[in-house]
This record gives C-alpha cells, sequence and structure tokens, in this order.
C-alpha cells in the first residue's frame, strides 16, 4: 500500500478464478480509491451524496460490470448462480454475459427486485430509489456528525438502509459494505470486509436477514467478527 500495487508481488492462487495479475491490480486500486472516497466522507460526512454514492459504485463496478452468469451445468464442475469461473469450467458450464449498468440507478434503468426467498423481499420500488437515496444521505450526514453511537451499530443501519433501498442492478453489497464503514474508520477501525468464508457469508446474509425485522445484534456480531478478522491479518503482515 506505501509503495503502490505492483504486478510483481502478486501471488496467484491455483484455484482463483481470477489469473490475470493485471486486472487484480485494477481491483486493488479501484478498491484503494474507493477506500480513498470512504476515508474523505468519515472527516467530513457533509460530503456524503447521492453523487458520493453514485461514484462510489463507478469504481467498485468498473472492473466487474461484465460478469458470466452460470444457467446450466454440465456435470459438477460449477454451481448455478457461480459468477466468476475457471477457464475450465467455461468449456463445460453454459453461461450468460450480463451487463451492469455503471453509476446508473435502478430508477434510471426502470427495473425492480425481488428476492423470492423464503422469505419474500421486495426492495425499493424503481420510481423511488432517487428520492429514498436523497433521504438516506440526509439522514446519515447528521447520525455521522451530531449523534455519536456504538459505530457496529451505526454501520449496521447504514448498511441496511442501502441494501433495502437497492439502488443499482447489482453492486448493491459492495456499496452498502462501504457506507457502513464509514462509522468504523472514524472511530479508529478498519472498514468492512466479509471475508469469503462460507459461514461467515452465511452469518452475514442472515445478519441481514435478521435487520429487516429490527432484531441487529446478529449483523453486528457479524461485522465484529469480520474486524477481528482483518485486524487479525494487518497483525500477521506487519
Amino acid at each position: 500500500m506505501r509503495e503502490g500495487f505492483l504486478e510483481e508481488e502478486v501471488e496467484l492462487l491455483p484455484d482463483s478464478a481470477l489469473q490475470d495479475k493485471t486486472i487484480i491490480i485494477d481491483i486493488l486500486r479501484d478498491t484503494h480509491k474507493a477506500l480513498d472516497l470512504i476515508l474523505n466522507i468519515a472527516h467530513d460526512p457533509s460530503k456524503l451524496t447521492v453523487d458520493l454514492l453514485l461514484e462510489l459504485h463507478c469504481v467498485c463496478m468498473k472492473t466487474a460490470n461484465i460478469l458470466p452468469i452460470v444457467r446450466k451445468v454440465v456435470g459438477d464442475t460449477a454451481l448455478e448462480g457461480q459468477r466468476h469461473i475457471t477457464e475450465a469450467q467455461m468449456h463445460t458450464t453454459e453461461f450468460e454475459i450480463k451487463y451492469t449498468n455503471v453509476m446508473l440507478t435502478r430508477q434510471a434503468t426502470k427495473k425492480n427486485v425481488v428476492i423470492a426467498g423464503p422469505p419474500r423481499v421486495q426492495f425499493c420500488p424503481f420510481d423511488d430509489v432517487v428520492g429514498e437515496l436523497g433521504r438516506f444521505v440526509h439522514l446519515a450526514r447528521q447520525w455521522l456528525k451530531n449523534w455519536p453511537r456504538n459505530p457496529f451499530a451505526s454501520a449496521s443501519w447504514l448498511h441496511l438502509v442501502i441494501a433495502t433501498i437497492h439502488p443499482f442492478e447489482n453492486g448493491n453489497g459492495r456499496v452498502a459494505r462501504l457506507i457502513a464503514s464509514i462509522p468504523l474508520v472514524k472511530a479508529d477501525l478498519p472498514p468492512l470486509c466479509i471475508s469469503s468464508n462460507a459461514a461467515l457469508k452465511k452469518d452475514y446474509f442472515e445478519g441481514i436477514g435478521n435487520a429487516r425485522d429490527n432484531n441487529y445484534p446478529p449483523l453486528v456480531q457479524v461485522f465484529i467478527k469480520s474486524l477481528e478478522a482483518s485486524i487479525g491479518m494487518i497483525e500477521m503482515f506487519e
């Protein structure tokens, strides 16, 4: 981080879907830029605007705006709904290419989103998205500036609202986790990072569901576990 991102320092994992060091470097640089935006908001909450949310989405999705979505699996070489597939899987899997409209809300693309469930989740209707984002940033600025709270409680509320508005066709989770990182960064803690650990991801999605029913502690516990894991990794490389 101090010296920048260098391709020769990238170590490729044999089972990773990403084997192109250039793409990995681009993702790291975009992530770094997104975190810089979050740091600026942490220092000055008035910078949290709808336009800033759109910029965050652009930065997050710039290297992931075209994704292969698995539709039919031949044999047992891939998982239904898997978004990143290896070169070997490409020859035994039928998939379609999904393009994400970067920096465009669902109000612009006129698309509603529903999770069939169970439980069934209806996200914000597309024609209300921009208005709801405006109300969110207005309240979030006040919350961050004037109402000191437990940073994990604040993070869970910020995350839930963005996830529930679901302003974009794709990339909502990335934006939600970045926005949820603001109160953590203000408290001198690392930004939120949900690892690829299957058990933790399961707890994460269940925590979001619980928070929708006004039960926030499970989501807060996931954030705490994630933070502990992040601190452990930081200490490992110090």
